[in-house]
């Protein structure tokens, strides 16, 4: 593949999509009314706990309609939502852009846990889906409106990740990991990429600091961007996070730990 098929945008220079990002934040009376789930119960909240709220807020995720996709659960909570390594620890619910439930491949609502600290399964694994659920995108509450409203989208790797940016304002797409955005033995885009309108779209991929300069995750993004100009985005950029710390930073610690600075 020739290298300038994929372009690479310094996030510290990238004041032009700044200026495209400001003003584009959904309004609250777009979002879809939440559906009832009685597997919630027992699950403590953001309106059901202001301390957990704050957690929520400490991570970049202010808004009270993407803070409705998390919701803290302990052991016997995730054992019962079908996880092989259940620990107590914070729920995401995945749901389609439209705003109905996800479902996985197991035929049940597709969730992920991250793994409260410490109780990781495995090193360096603080994220499980339920065994055989597949591996699903995730579409923050104000996806659909902001595509809407915008000519662009952001890719990263993670949930959470997502939800910052569109709280924000961002359009974004948070993927598990930048090898599972395909179809399983293919190069070409994972099914629920259907619903994202690419044709015509900017698209700016973000991994992590580290993860720009990892020959494996850069040899990914180079077939994503691939992919998504077969689905005829116009334009694919990379963006890389500058070295402002010797830890592995993704994009939402950047955002807040180092905003202002």
């Amino acid at each position: 593949m020739r290298e300038d098929n994929l372009k690479e945008t310094p996030a510290a220079a990238n004041g032009g999509l700044k200026q495209e990002l400001e003003g584009s934040k959904a309004s609250e009376s777009s979002i879809a009314a939440k559906p009832e789930n009685s597997s919630r119960a027992g699950w403590i909240t953001a309106v059901s706990d202001p301390g957990f709220r704050d957690c929520l807020v400490s991570m970049g995720i202010t808004e009270p309609e993407e803070q409705e996709l998390y919701s803290r659960v302990d052991a016997e909570q995730a054992k019962a939502l079908g996880f092989a390594s259940p620990t107590s620890g914070i729920v995401i619910e995945h749901r389609n852009l439209d705003g109905s439930q996800m479902i996985g491949l197991t035929g049940s609502p597709y969730f992920e846990l991250r793994h409260d600290k410490g109780l990781e399964p495995a090193p360096g694994r603080r994220y499980s889906m339920a065994p055989k659920s597949g591996t699903h995108p995730f579409y923050p509450r104000w996806l659909q409106e902001l595509l809407e409203s915008t000519d662009f989208c952001l890719i990263t790797e993670g949930a959470k990740k997502a939800s910052v940016l569109s709280c924000l304002g961002f359009p974004c797409i948070g993927i598990v990991g930048w090898t599972v955005w395909r179809k399983t033995g293919t190069d070409n885009l994972h099914d629920d990429f259907r619903q994202i309108p690419v044709a015509g779209r900017k698209i700016y991929l973000i991994p992590d600091f580290d993860g720009a300069f990892n020959v494996m995750i850069h040899r990914e993004v180079q077939k994503l961007s691939l992919a998504l100009y077969a689905a005829r985005a116009s334009e694919v950029r990379l963006i890389k996070l500058p070295p402002v710390s010797d830890r592995k930073l993704g994009i939402d610690d950047y955002i807040t730990e180092f905003a202002g600075r």
